[in-house]
């Protein structure tokens, strides 16, 4: 089982059996552009997995690069689209269809259904499912829950799907975040004969697992 797997989940048709009216909106936060550019650039990944897409700003964005650049790179997109605990002001967050279906339609109306393969799972049972799917990345974005232990896990069950040389990139790397920081470091600290730790300063790091 691959991709084809996953790609029998047809989210569009979600999309398109609604009765809601959705605009174009992709507020979000990304700040790494440069450094996503060059990373797809060196590694000129055939699959990147996303895990905490929001409405998609991130996503279009690499997905746009991906398409410029002229790859045939898929991307697996992993979230609930249900909110989180930073979102508790947002009652949209927490609608069944909602946050999802804006997503979808932004992924459409930039046309990159064709390079976005959404999975709406928890991050934990994301990566198990990549698991046993036998799926590898050697580009991994992790910008999914900011608590401390859902990052150790997300670091734990997503770095084993790496390919040797390939990186996680995280997002929100400094003092605000201390869950982020702490298990960053306690990854580190228990995997670091395997993986090597870049700051690449204005809030991103990277985590990279060493070639065999």
């Amino acid at each position: 089982m691959s991709l084809e797997f996953l790609r029998q989940i047809n989210a569009w048709s979600l999309l398109d059996q609604q009765k809601i009216d959705f605009k174009y909106d992709d507020f979000g936060w990304f700040n790494a552009e440069g450094l996503v550019d060059w990373l797809i650039a060196e590694l000129q990944p055939e699959l990147i997995i996303e895990v905490g897409c929001y409405k998609g700003k991130s996503t279009i964005y690499i997905g746009q690069l991906i398409k410029k650049m002229g790859l045939s790179t898929k991307m697996i997109c992993i979230d609930t689209w249900l909110g989180s605990c930073e979102h508790m002001s947002e009652s949209d967050s927490f609608h069944p269809f909602k946050l999802y279906g804006q997503f979808l339609f932004n992924i459409k109306y930039c046309q990159l259904n064709n390079v976005v393969i959404p999975l709406q799972q928890t991050s934990a049972n994301a990566g198990r499912i990549l698991k046993k799917l036998n799926i590898k990345s050697n580009l991994i974005i992790l910008d999914g829950s900011h608590e401390y232990e859902d990052v150790l896990l997300d670091l734990s069950l997503f770095s084993k799907l790496l390919s040797p040389g390939g990186v996680i990139l995280l997002d929100d790397y400094n003092s605000c975040w201390t869950g982020v920081t702490r298990a960053i470091g306690e990854f580190m600290f228990r995997n670091g004969k395997n993986f090597t730790f870049k700051d690449f300063g204005n809030n991103t790091c990277a985590i990279q697992l060493k070639e065999a």
